[in-house]
């Protein structure tokens, strides 16, 4: 059950994007409200619509969150043009590409900086902020290397997520259709609407079904819905790109979220009815878990990722084509020699299993995979029960 001080901020958000009248319930503990808002990473988004007498909080932290925000802006204008200066192309993800939707786009609060360049440029690129001062963090293989300088966090993607390869061919396709933001005085390169919207999908499933998420994703993606009116854009051009992706059903669910919770205006013609039980389990694993599992305190386990990983395909009767793809893309002989390839099926079973025993005698294969039924749960409420035709 959403609590009180959780529906405040609910309506709070809703004044903060759309002006509803606010209905605040008697005797409010606005310190669990400012605590709850900062999970969710909302804090500088509702600042302006608390009451005055409660609201020097709220108003303290966005003014931080405003300096952070054109902070990341300088950086991510010097970082591309670093990169554009050594004829790498680039897009930003995330961040400010989510923003520029907001009715107040520096109230949105910014995080790291998300960059994607092409996979061919992507070893150069390392090159080029390693010889220019950015402290290399952490690298992950299979989708990105985290830099920092002047106390900003930057992620160098080439790959956005593993999850979803037809994804990952539109935005392969999106560096010759580079699209130019104007805002804030800055020039940022930015995915087309299209492809943008489904990067805010994606980024919302893959961490509502790994650590958790926040407020701050929904709204990112109810603000790009708002934004976009015109039903020949959701026919023609979102929606079977969203198809190709598996996100159909997911898009609906999401957009009936924020038409129940959020206050999501529009008449969504593309956007069918889902039940309202569903839609408050999911609501309440999003209070539950806060902004990448802020609440929790716990990172997703390689048990429980591998876990959740293989009953989808199983349920998808996908599990072959899952071992095959994943074989093809984590064994480096088969991609030297071809021929082994018709094998990579089997090394991949061979790696999960290796991977489950070390869990075990790690002693937290029972915990992990405890965690990873209950996100099943999660990742069942985000399917509907027939398939539904775009209207």
């Amino acid at each position: 059950m959403i609590e009180k001080e959780q529906s405040v901020l609910l309506e709070l958000i809703k004044n903060a994007l759309f002006q509803c009248p606010i209905e605040l319930p008697d005797s409010i503990d606005w310190n669990v409200v400012y605590d709850e808002s900062v999970e969710q990473t909302v804090t500088s988004l509702i600042a302006d619509s608390v009451p005055a007498e409660n609201g020097a909080r709220f108003k303290e932290t966005q003014m931080s969150c405003r300096a952070h925000y054109m902070k990341v802006l300088y950086e991510q204008n010097m970082l591309v043009k670093l990169l554009s200066d050594n004829r790498i192309s680039s897009v930003i993800i995330k961040g400010i590409s989510a923003a520029k939707y907001y009715p107040i786009p520096h109230n949105r609060i910014m995080g790291d900086i998300d960059i994607l360049v092409p996979v061919e440029d992507y070893e150069r690129a390392k090159d080029v902020l390693i010889n220019n001062a950015y402290l290399l963090d952490h690298e992950d293989i299979n989708r990105h290397a985290a830099y920092a300088k002047n106390g900003v966090c930057i992620e160098l993607h080439y790959c956005f997520s593993t999850d979803c390869p037809r994804l990952e061919e539109y935005l392969a396709e999106s560096f010759s259709d580079i699209q130019q933001l104007s805002i804030n005085g800055f020039c940022v390169p930015v995915l087309p609407e299209a492809i943008n919207g489904l990067l805010i999908l994606a980024h919302i499933r893959h961490h509502i079904l790994g650590q958790g998420l926040g407020l701050r994703q929904i709204t990112d993606w109810e603000m790009f819905v708002h934004s976009h009116s015109d039903l020949d854009f959701w026919r023609n051009d979102f929606m079977p790109k969203a198809d190709a992706c598996g996100l159909t059903d997911f898009a609906i669910i999401i957009t009936r979220l924020c038409r129940k919770y959020l206050a999501l205006p529009d008449e969504i013609l593309w956007c069918n009815e889902v039940d309202a039980p569903r839609l408050e389990f999911i609501m309440e694993c999003i209070f539950e878990a806060g902004n990448f599992g802020s609440k929790t305190g716990r990172e997703e386990t390689d048990a429980e990722r591998v876990s959740l990983r293989i009953k989808k395909a199983i349920k998808n009767r996908e599990l072959f084509k899952m071992l095959q793809t994943s074989g093809q893309e984590n064994w480096k002989a088969c991609q030297k020699h071809p021929f082994l390839r018709h094998f990579a099926f089997i090394y991949q079973a061979f790696r999960y299993l290796f991977r489950g025993i070390k869990a075990a005698l790690h002693g937290g294969a029972v915990k992990d995979l405890s965690s990873a039924n209950d996100r099943f749960e999660i990742y069942k409420a985000f399917e509907l029960n027939e398939k539904q035709d775009i209207k």
